[in-house]
């Protein structure tokens, strides 16, 4: 269901695998209503997968205008329709290698549909709109062993500033007749950041697993810049050096890894554009929290900066920080958008700079401006915003026996 201010709600109890209940996401909504849910057909030809997805939608929140045209509009202010249409074809060819011909296809397929009902939308506006989640996400993730069976309940809620209330769906993804995966959509994003593989008659029980994935910011130097045009440089390095968009990181992963075990593989290695949290619950009562670089495992914290590192006192990820499991002996995991070994909030990291002398605060602040032309208190904004913090606080008020859906979907 989906709640006012929250969102989506989905648990699927499938008959050949043990209960794998997800809530996917907690996207703004302005009433309660059922998510509509459809299925994707992927041994369609790709330019067809989505048309019926998209009539449906539009048809029933009150067509184009009330549903994908507010997304265009938004991605028209980030770059003027106008540009779009003059270099659409330079955009394409630019967003391609990332994006890949089967999404490309898929997209394409949204487009002709777009333009059949009378409303221009370029395509290149289309690839491009494949890479927003690493760039503006901000997310909580919980794992729970369930109270009733130890199976795993997986929720999850995303903070994001576009408007989404109208294209947020559930997709069951089939093949040969099958259910593969389900997953929640915003639809005109063919990529995954939540979903569920499923387990099917041709593997064994138990198979299966859920994820999800959250932004991680890691400081990048950016003199004249600025630190956060900083961070957008390196996530482009990232895509040109080979790095996977994580729309495509994830459903490729969730088609071709049946197990809990083998995504795990998968999802720890593979090149990204940006890091990533991925947040993986499996069938078997398994639970991961996987700290991304763009290479692999993190091997440094997201505050690089010389002078926050010395100051904080917070050490760099060791393989079990960056790969957290699901102990036999705990019920839950958090993750928000903040490295987990670090014990520094962004409360404690004002009250560390507060305390410091004139002069120390001087030379921090001359550091921060010359590297990332910022001041030593943005420093803070690397540190957990208390989203973590409470999610715990509300976890252990509730308790391991009443580990239910109704607790973590608050």
């Amino acid at each position: 269901m989906l709640r006012s201010l929250v969102g989506s709600e989905m648990c699927i109890r499938d008959r050949s695998m043990t209960l794998l209940p997800l809530l996917p996401l907690l996207a703004t909504a302005l009433a309660d209503m059922p998510a509509p849910e459809y299925t994707l057909d992927l041994d369609l030809p790709p330019s067809q997968r989505w048309q019926h997805i998209m009539r449906s939608q539009m048809s029933l929140h009150g067509g184009y205008n009330h549903t994908f045209g507010p997304l265009v509009e938004f991605a028209q202010h980030i770059i003027p329709a106008e540009t779009w249409r003059k270099y659409d074809l330079e955009l394409q060819a630019a967003a391609l290698p990332f994006v890949g011909d089967e999404v490309t296809e898929e997209l394409s397929g949204i487009q002709i549909l777009a333009r059949e009902l009378g409303y221009e939308v370029q395509l290149s506006l289309l690839q491009w709109f494949q890479i927003f989640y690493e760039l503006m996400m901000q997310c909580t993730g919980v794992l729970v062993r369930a109270s009733a069976d130890g199976a795993i309940l997986h929720g999850r809620n995303m903070d994001i500033g576009l408007p989404l209330e109208n294209i947020t769906t559930t997709v069951h993804w089939t093949r040969a007749g099958e259910t593969v995966m389900t997953s929640t959509q915003f639809l005109g994003y063919v990529g995954l950041h939540t979903g569920m593989r499923r387990s099917n008659s041709n593997l064994s029980a138990g198979a299966g697993w859920s994820a999800q994935v959250n932004e991680r910011i890691v400081l990048a130097a950016g003199p004249v810049i600025g630190y956060q045009k900083g961070i957008l440089l390196a996530t482009v390095a990232g895509l040109l050096d080979g790095g996977r968009i994580v729309g495509r990181y994830l459903r490729d992963a969730m088609l071709s890894a049946p197990s809990f075990k083998d995504a795990l593989g998968v999802l720890a290695s593979n090149k990204l554009a940006s890091p990533m949290y991925v947040i993986v619950g499996g069938a078997k009562g398994e639970g991961a929290v996987l700290t991304r670089g763009r290479d692999g495992l993190a091997t440094v914290a997201q505050d690089t900066s010389v002078v926050g590192r010395a100051m904080l006192q917070d050490r760099q990820p060791s393989t079990q920080d960056a790969e957290r499991m699901l102990g036999s002996g705990d019920w839950y995991m958090t993750q928000t958008n903040w490295d987990s070994w670090l014990n520094t909030t962004h409360a404690s990291c004002a009250s560390v700079i507060a305390g410091l002398a004139p002069w120390e605060l001087k030379a921090c602040d001359e550091y921060h401006k010359i590297v990332y032309e910022a001041s030593c208190a943005d420093l803070c904004q690397l540190y957990s915003d208390g989203r973590r913090e409470k999610a715990i606080e509300l976890l252990e008020a509730g308790g391991r026996s009443n580990a239910t859906l109704s607790l973590i979907h608050i």
